[in-house]
């Protein structure tokens, strides 16, 4: 069991709540999207305004002072978006003030599960299994090295999704990054197993709907991965991928990633734009996410065999694209075509992917734990408002906040979120590979 003391319930009881209030305050932000959505395309269909013209509609357009309405609400819509926005900042700044320090003799440090160039990893007990990212000796010397740590820790503890490798807490002294630990390996294993197997469509969509679900959720944090890959996506023993590895994280200010220089990321996967250096929106992830999908298609490594310069000149040069295999389905197809479309803003948001494929008929298995999340929420609603012994409710708060911490520390706390082994990434629990090199020249 868990050996924690009361203390750490009330502390994960009240950790529980931030995490209920930011996961709100997304919904919130999410269906203030849709409106300005809604809003605009009804702008757009009441046009022209001009007597006797007709709108793209089909109908003669409404009166002047019905668009200047439309427009005033939807102008109202954003900057309540803005608002809600403001509010999210503030609450995940106080979530990073929440990082739990952890001593290093507090950790029982087993094997190494896999080492890269800057940091490796160990399987080990911190109350209960868990795996530590370690950063090597050499790189400590590192100014941006150590920045980049530092930063995954806090940004991952400020994400709150059932597809996010969940952070217990850091170490700054011996830099030590402690994690839950994903025992089914990564998904560039299971594409690139011994021997080869390419996986059936409905198993790529259902790793892409979930790829897609994760990237709306960080997408309305303004967080931006930049390294989407197979690599970085562990998968669980119940096959529920979890994104590691947030080293080129950024955050997204305005209406473009803030950076010295957006020339970061694994070549393999990285859009147009971020070869040409150009400012960089969140679409970035779905242009990877687009490179993905082909390569769990083919079972292949997105154009093999060539070096860094070759890819930049095919990919932000000549616009080519490897060949989508013909039996794949017409529908999943274009979604790829649209994904890694050259100009950013013709390629569809993270939750379009996800209608797109559940048009397809694979929902997100996110979207389903978040529906029985607020099952059971409504459940114990109903329970709490039917009961009316001030004992028994301050005993089922005390078990639920233990719980809640064996939960917590398992990495097994139901999805707070909207609607792994990485053999040589922090987060590996597999067999050791060779890490693909980054393009790493950004900081955040």
């Amino acid at each position: 069991g868990c050996h924690a003391s009361g203390g750490k319930e009330v502390e994960v009881a009240d950790l529980t709540g931030r995490n209920r209030a930011l996961m709100e305050k997304l919904e919130e932000k999410d269906r203030l999207l849709v409106q300005v959505a809604k809003g605009q395309q009804e702008a757009k269909d009441k046009l022209p305004s001009a007597p006797g013209e007709r709108a793209p509609s089909g109908g003669l357009g409404a009166p002047r002072g019905e668009g200047k309405e439309q427009e005033e609400h939807v102008r109202k819509l954003k900057d309540r978006v803005k608002m809600v926005e403001e509010a999210l900042r503030a609450m995940r700044d106080e979530a990073r003030e929440h990082v739990l320090a952890i001593k290093s003799n507090d950790i029982l440090l087993n094997s190494m599960l896999g080492s890269g160039s800057f940091a490796e990893v160990h399987s080990a007990t911190w109350h209960l299994p868990c795996a530590v990212k370690r950063l090597k000796d050499a790189v400590r010397s590192n100014k941006y090295e150590v920045q980049k740590f530092q930063r995954e820790a806090y940004l991952l503890r400020s994400l709150l999704h059932p597809g996010v490798l969940r952070v217990f807490g850091f170490c700054k002294v011996d830099f030590l990054l402690v994690t839950e630990v994903v025992t089914g390996g990564s998904l560039h294993n299971i594409i690139h197993a011994t021997p080869p197997a390419k996986l059936e469509h409905r198993q790529v969509l259902e790793y892409s709907s979930q790829v897609a679900d994760i990237l709306r959720y960080l997408h309305l944090c303004n967080v931006v991965h930049r390294d989407i890959k197979p690599e970085n996506l562990l998968v669980d023993q119940r096959g529920t991928l979890k994104l590691a590895d947030f080293g080129l994280a950024c955050e997204k200010k305005g209406a473009y990633i803030q950076t010295r220089s957006n020339l970061a990321g694994t070549p393999r996967y990285m859009a147009p734009e971020s070869y040409r250096d150009e400012k960089c929106t969140e679409r970035i992830d779905i242009y990877s996410l687009a490179m993905l999908m082909w390569e769990m298609l083919t079972g292949l490594l997105p154009w093999e065999g060539s070096n860094f310069q070759d890819v930049r000149h095919a990919v932000a040069s000549a616009g080519e694209r490897p060949p989508i295999p013909l039996e794949t389905p017409s529908p999943l197809a274009q979604l790829m075509r649209d994904c890694w479309h050259p100009i950013p803003e013709c390629r569809p948001s993270a939750a379009e992917v996800l209608n797109r494929i559940a048009a397809m008929g694979v929902r997100s298995k996110f979207l389903e734990l978040r529906e029985r999340r607020h099952r059971e929420e409504k459940e114990r609603s109903e329970s709490r408002s039917s009961s009316s012994s001030h004992g028994s409710s301050h005993s089922s708060h005390r078990t639920s906040a233990s719980a809640h911490l064996r939960r917590e520390v398992s990495g097994d706390l139901p999805p707070e979120g909207l609607s792994g082994s990485k053999p040589s990434t922090p987060t590996a629990t597999g067999g050791a590979k060779t890490r693909e090199p980054q393009v790493t020249t950004a900081n955040c």
